[in-house]
């Protein structure tokens, strides 16, 4: 099976994310191995966020990050992909990769 792909938003709170330019925005492929296609969406919606979460801890450090991001949002990608992305901003090593748009 092909990866499964995820916009995800991550930002302080609700309000917040209403302004495009206070959302800290990623492009999340999910692997194989930690995304079985025995899960629900919802697993697969908090496998992405959880992974978009660490690849921001990863550009900016724990420390910083920590405490600070209360809304995430998750939408599964069915369009097509984009040609341009690159190299994954964060990579986990099993397949499960992150690209900062």
């Amino acid at each position: 099976m092909a990866g499964l792909y995820y916009a995800v938003d991550l930002t302080r709170d609700e309000r917040m994310a209403r302004n495009p330019r206070l959302v800290e925005k990623f492009f999340v492929e999910l692997c194989q191995e930690h995304c079985p296609d025995n899960w629900q969406e919802a697993d697969r919606e908090a496998l992405a966020m959880a992974t978009a979460l660490k690849a921001l801890e990863h550009r900016y450090s724990a420390e910083v990050v920590g405490g600070t991001i209360g809304h995430r949002e998750a939408r599964r990608f069915n369009g097509i992909l984009p040609t341009n992305l690159g190299p994954a901003s964060f990579d986990l090593g099993c397949g499960c990769r992150a690209w900062k748009i």
